[in-house]
């Protein structure tokens, strides 16, 4: 489903593509791609590889306006700087006038300005920030904003699951901490009581003192925003601590990663 999608995003970049062909006399058209590849991130790998499908089809069917596709790969290493080098190269000695990426809000926020400088085409495929709307008329995303996940998630709790109380468990990093504020608001809004609020850090495999003050509370709902790596482990660690609440999460553990590193406590999960 994932790697469908990614043929569906390389499908509405060539509608931008389009718009360079003409103005070229390069007998291939380049597109870059800033990709999570070194990381161990769980949508790196797959992205490339639903690109891949998706050029390898464009091409058999003769390319664009008769020419074929070509992307370049760079490796955004999960931070802004590493991604606006990645970006600049592109742009400057590759010169390409599209880029897929750079993957995550902060690092697409990080290039944007080059971007619109420069003229270049940028789709983020998961960048969720409300700031990328605003972020130039050259930037574009392939994903739901935060705020309406948000918006989306706490009403669907209120309203198809009954839920009244929730437990927060959030990532202590700018994506787990805005995930946390935001929906706490929503849910408060929406009158659902936050009734535990714990944190932890990226790279961490034991949530035993977090779970064990939650468990200490009584709520309808654990909601445990952040990235897959810590969230599948911290779920598959609250079932076996006996907290079998519903569990939520957001848009990071949409990969088959987490059903692998969840294992059955992966079942019924909501995210959006």
């Amino acid at each position: 489903m994932k790697r469908f999608a990614w043929v569906i995003l390389v499908g509405l970049l060539i509608s931008a593509v389009v718009g360079f062909t003409g103005c070229t006399k390069e007998k291939v058209i380049k597109v870059g791609a800033i990709l999570r590849l070194s990381t161990g991130a769980s949508d790196g790998l797959p992205a490339k590889r639903g690109i891949e499908i998706a050029v390898d089809e464009i091409n058999a069917a003769g390319g664009i306006n008769g020419k074929p596709l070509k992307v370049i790969y760079e490796d955004s290493k999960d931070s802004p700087q590493a991604s606006v080098t990645a970006f600049e190269k592109l742009i400057s000695m590759d010169k390409v006038k599209v880029v897929i990426g750079p993957m995550m809000s902060g690092n697409t926020l990080a290039v944007a300005p080059i971007a619109e400088r420069n003229h270049v085409v940028v789709i983020t495929p998961n960048g969720t920030s409300p700031k990328i709307s605003n972020a130039g008329k050259y930037i574009y995303r392939g994903c739901t904003r935060i705020d309406k996940q948000a918006e989306a998630l706490t009403k669907y709790a209120k309203d198809k699951m009954g839920v009244k109380t929730v437990a927060i468990l959030y990532s202590n990093e700018p994506y787990g901490k805005g995930c946390n504020k935001l929906f706490s608001k929503y849910f408060n809004d929406l009158g659902i009581s936050v009734v535990a609020d714990e944190s932890f850090m990226r790279g961490d495999r034991d949530f035993s003192a977090q779970l064990t003050k939650i468990k200490q509370k009584k709520f309808d709902l654990l909601f445990i925003p952040g990235y897959l790596q810590e969230t599948a482990p911290a779920i598959a660690q609250a079932r076996k601590m006996g907290i079998d609440a519903p569990s939520m999460g957001v848009f990071g553990d949409m990969a088959p990663k987490y059903i692998e590193l969840a294992g059955s406590a992966a079942e019924g999960h909501v995210i959006a």
